[in-house]
Formats: C-alpha cells, structure tokens, sequence
C-alpha cells in the first residue's frame, strides 16, 4: 500500500507525466531565452509568430506547462498524489495558464 506521506517522485503514472511535461516546459523556457540572447534580427515584429525561432519555444512551452498542471490535478485528485514536485509543476502549470490568458485577453 502506498503512503500518503509527501515525497519528493511521483509514484503514479499521471504525477510522472505531470513531472515530465514540468522538465519539458523548463528545456522549452531555456531554449526561447537562450534563442533570446542570440538572436541578431532585433528589428520589431508585427506579431508573435513572426519570428518562428522566438515563438515556437514559448508556445510549446505554455503548451507543456498547462498540461503539467492538467496531469498533475488528475493525479493529486484521482490518484491521491502527494509528490512535492507534482505540486510544484501544478503551481507552475496555473501560473503559466493565468498569465498566458491575461496576456490573449488583456493585450497591452
């Protein structure tokens, strides 16, 4: 029987899943800042797919955070999940949600 004590993996398929797309979204993050720092071309763009190499990383990386949380739900509710970094990549997950929504929605 497994405990519900919190530790640090997660012991059900979706909590790895969740933890998972959490590293995914990470690598996706790092690669958009490091495409960031080199990127010569600093001439403004019309919109945000206009430079693929800027937003293709970003947008996977929205796309990963938001299901890491969607998993991670599915494991703390359903499976009775209690790793500390499941809860974690859910944090990060709603947070990247709330802002990527703010940002469609409230466009400055």
């Amino acid at each position: 029987m497994r405990s519900h004590h919190p530790g640090l993996m997660p012991a059900t398929p979706a909590g790895q899943w969740s933890l998972f797309l959490g590293i995914a979204f990470l690598l996706c993050f790092g690669a958009f800042w490091l495409m960031e720092a080199i990127d010569l071309n600093r001439e403004p763009v019309p919109s945000f797919f206009s430079n693929p190499l800027l937003s293709i990383p970003l947008f996977l990386a929205g796309v990963t955070a938001t299901l890491s949380a969607v998993f991670g739900l599915m494991a703390i509710i359903a499976k009775h999940e209690r790793s500390v970094l499941v809860f974690l990549s859910v944090a990060t997950g709603i947070a990247v949600f709330l802002f990527s929504m703010a940002e469609i929605l409230l466009p400055h």
